[in-house]
């Protein structure tokens, strides 16, 4: 799926602009990274053409009644979770689609080394899940999400904290 060819690129936004800071990045994942963002387009494009919500993450918050509401919380370890299982976001629904495709053009310098990364088997660290119920929602990984669904995958490890409303 992915060729080996990489290249050096150089941070053009973002906090580390005035030193140039480079990274590398592979062609395949660029490639991936533009398909993924089309689609994502794409789905808003439509979305506001037929007057129907394009699929949008759950806010955590909204889901869960507000910032205020009363939770206990425990700690569920590292698990396996199915990426069909994660819904939605805390703090960044408007970042992604239902799919996890981009929806800005201001994470596509994180997609791609992620997208590298795990290209040359590199590890990265668990994503952050709060499960409430049946779902979950992505407290920190969403570009590790997206680029594992983007890839085809299926499951993904997670450090998994349980909110249990009252």
């Amino acid at each position: 799926m992915f060729e080996n060819a990489t290249l050096l690129n150089q941070t053009t936004t973002g906090p580390h602009s005035q030193f140039g800071e480079e990274y590398r990045v592979s062609q395949s994942a660029r490639q991936l990274y533009q398909r993924v963002r089309q689609q994502g387009r794409i789905g808003q494009i439509v979305a506001r053409l037929t007057g129907h919500q394009a699929g949008r993450l759950i806010d955590l918050d909204d889901f869960a009644g507000g910032p205020r509401a009363s939770r206990a919380r425990h700690f569920a370890g590292i698990k396996t979770v199915k990426l069909s299982e994660i819904r939605g976001s805390a703090g960044r629904h408007n970042d992604f689609d239902a799919a996890f495709q981009p929806l800005t053009a201001n994470s596509e310098q994180r997609w791609l080394r992620v997208a590298t990364a795990r290209q040359e088997r590199l590890g990265l660290p668990p994503v952050q899940l709060i499960r409430v119920g049946d779902s979950y929602f992505l407290l920190d990984g969403h570009h590790r999400v997206s680029v594992a669904r983007a890839r085809g995958e299926r499951e993904i490890e997670a450090e998994v904290t349980v909110w249990e409303l009252a």
